[in-house]
């Protein structure tokens, strides 16, 4: 079957700077709706990370980002917030964007997000008025660095950098790409940047 490459982003977005891109940015995940795991793991974290990567998980429900962003804040960590358009509309989306922006939020992960998992509250609704892309879009718009996902290794691999590209032109600042071996995120970056990307800093979680 022949898959269809992606769409063309018809306006490029200016991005919002970065204010320092972290060298070392590591996954973080606790116990979901627990204040007392979130503080210990955060602080077992602090020094050794420069800044934490906080997911949307499909099949575990959390405190909203924008509390937990705070209480990560309050633990000495930076956190990198994920914002998932699967539970949420736009008024929604907007709403969290714009708490993380006054909290002072170095960027947000802007992702569509997985269906959540058939045993997880099949009795509600799913969203997704947003894409990824157009999530970026909004929060630049609000004013904070809109960061994106790549998967260098996943098929269909000849399609993987024109899609981080029209990331950037919706808006992306940097791509947080998926764990992969050094050899297939070098042939993916060197593939992406010069012809199709411009320069667009990359970061794999550790």
């Amino acid at each position: 079957m022949r898959v269809p490459a992606p769409a063309h982003w018809a306006e490029p977005v200016p991005a919002v700077p970065l204010r320092a891109v972290p060298l070392i940015l590591t996954d973080f995940s606790s116990e979901p709706y627990s204040v007392r795991m979130l503080t210990t793991v955060a602080r077992t974290l602090a020094s050794s990370c420069d800044a934490v990567l906080v997911g949307e998980h499909q099949d575990r429900p959390d405190f909203p980002p924008t509390l937990l962003a705070s209480m990560l804040q309050d633990t000495g960590v930076r956190p990198w917030m994920t914002l998932a358009c699967r539970d949420r509309n736009r008024i929604v989306l907007e709403e969290e964007l714009s708490g993380l922006r006054q909290l002072g939020v170095d960027a947000v992960l802007c992702v569509t997000g997985d269906a959540r998992a058939y045993d997880i509250r099949p009795d509600v609704t799913q969203v997704f008025d947003l894409d990824g892309p157009r999530l970026a879009a909004l929060a630049v718009s609000i004013g904070i660095a809109a960061a994106v996902p790549e998967t260098p290794a996943a098929p269909p691999r000849h399609l993987r950098a024109a899609r981080l590209a029209q990331k950037q032109r919706a808006g992306a600042a940097v791509a947080v790409l998926n764990h992969d071996t050094v050899a297939s995120v070098t042939a993916f970056m060197s593939d992406a940047v010069p012809g199709k990307c411009g320069r667009v800093p990359e970061n794999s979680t550790r």
